[in-house]
């Protein structure tokens, strides 16, 4: 007996939920479309920035191990002077990542409000969904927009 219950209440919601957009006027599908629309280039934009800041993170990666591997290799320098350059390098490399990953984050967040704002003159709505990516030895926190719903 509850488990009919508790399917005939999803059923009335999942119908009640998509069937209502059968009764939509036309203006209101153009809106929603737009709607859409703007959110889905804000995600491209976002998908496209942390594409860009993956690959910049790999050379810098890849050129931060190469120099360490140069310094721990030289004959030419002490132990000492080995550490002493290895931690400067190592230094730059985070500050040069710290200053991609902050770029990235500040213009995903700023593309995902305006986003968010457009798509809500339309009446549609979403929020910030964040999601884990790998830039080079880290891992960050991006937010794309994820609709969660329109008039």
């Amino acid at each position: 007996m509850l488990k009919r219950s508790l399917v005939f209440v999803f059923a009335m919601l999942f119908t009640l939920s998509f069937g209502s957009m059968a009764f939509a006027s036309e203006d209101q599908q153009t809106d929603i479309s737009k709607g859409l629309q703007i959110i889905e280039e804000a995600n491209a934009a976002i998908d496209y920035l942390i594409s860009e800041a993956v690959e910049k993170s790999a050379a810098l990666q890849s050129e931060h191990l190469e120099k360490v591997s140069n310094l721990q290799n030289d004959a030419a320098l002490t132990d000492a002077e080995k550490e002493v350059k290895i931690t400067e390098e190592t230094q730059n490399y985070n500050a040069e990542l710290d200053e991609l990953i902050v770029k990235l984050q500040d213009t995903a967040v700023e593309l995902t409000n305006e986003g968010i704002e457009k798509a809500a003159e339309y009446g549609v709505y979403g929020q910030c969904e964040w999601k884990l990516v790998e830039i080079a030895d880290r891992a960050v926190w991006v937010d794309p927009i994820r609709v969660i719903g329109w008039e």
